[in-house]
């Protein structure tokens, strides 16, 4: 009789342990059911991010773009066919070919031939570099890539590089009053004047009036400078340097440019 009332006892107890047993087993897999959807709508929501980041980021660019007075007013003038590749392409060059020639010649308004306004260019600088950003953008986005346009633009941000590396020589340079310091002035002048005679491949532009006779001017002043720095004494080092650095960049351009123009062209007589 004891040992009847010892496993009935036994039984119930077995009965209520598997009831808490599977209540908590239950609950253990609604808390885990639950869990994972929410690392799953977290993933979702982290990847929607991610996709909505690259739509913006992708979206500004174009938006840049698009903004741009010269490329609105270029693609206003032209009738692009998204369908045919090779005139889309073609278009794409046009473009790019216009904004960084729009560029170039607002760079270069801030140079005469005889004088580099730099005071004009600082205050200019600022939409300089705006507008060499957005050709930038468009040359770099551009399907196909043109390397002819990469090099182009390579070349106008070396001389857009130079003209405000100047700009701070002649800040440097120009209010002193120094013999020395006008004739680094001078040379630092020349070399900027020099890019009027480039084109945007850094080769001679014959489009420019009196182009020899403007190169050999150039030529005249640097000997010019030269021999009157020359004569100077208790120069600085500095400016010495400066003024070297200058007179042999202006060297290596005039011969350079000179090397292009062509035979019987120019007459000693005429200069």
């Amino acid at each position: 009789m004891r040992e009847r009332r010892i496993i009935v006892l036994l039984a119930c107890l077995a009965g209520v342990l598997s009831i808490t047993m599977y209540r908590s087993l239950r609950q253990i897999s609604v808390i885990e059911h639950n869990e994972n959807n929410n690392r799953i709508n977290l993933n979702k929501n982290n990847k929607n991010a991610d996709d909505n980041d690259d739509y913006d980021h992708v979206q500004s660019l174009q938006t840049m773009r698009n903004k741009s007075p010269i490329y609105s007013d270029i693609m206003s003038s032209l009738t692009v066919d998204m369908t045919n590749q090779t005139h889309f392409a073609s278009n794409n060059t046009q473009i790019a070919e216009a904004c960084l020639k729009s560029f170039a010649v607002h760079l270069r308004s801030y140079i005469d031939e005889r004088y580099f306004d730099f005071a004009c260019f600082e205050k200019g600088v600022e939409k300089l570099k705006t507008q060499f950003t957005r050709v930038s953008i468009f040359v770099m986005y551009m399907i196909p890539r043109d390397r002819s346009i990469l090099k182009k633009l390579v070349s106008e941000s070396k001389k857009f590089v130079e003209m405000q590396q100047s700009s701070e020589l002649l800040k440097k340079y120009n209010f002193l009053g120094l013999v020395d310091h006008e004739l680094v002035s001078r040379m630092v002048e020349l070399n900027v004047r020099l890019i009027l005679l480039k084109t945007m491949d850094d080769r001679l532009d014959r489009l420019v009036k009196n182009y020899s006779r403007r190169l050999f001017d150039a030529w005249r002043d640097m000997c010019l400078y030269e021999e009157r720095f020359e004569r100077l004494v208790n120069v600085l080092a500095f400016t010495t340097a400066d003024f070297r650095f200058q007179l042999d960049q202006a060297a290596v351009t005039i011969e350079d440019l000179w090397s292009q123009v062509p035979e019987g062209e120019y007459k000693a007589d005429n200069y």
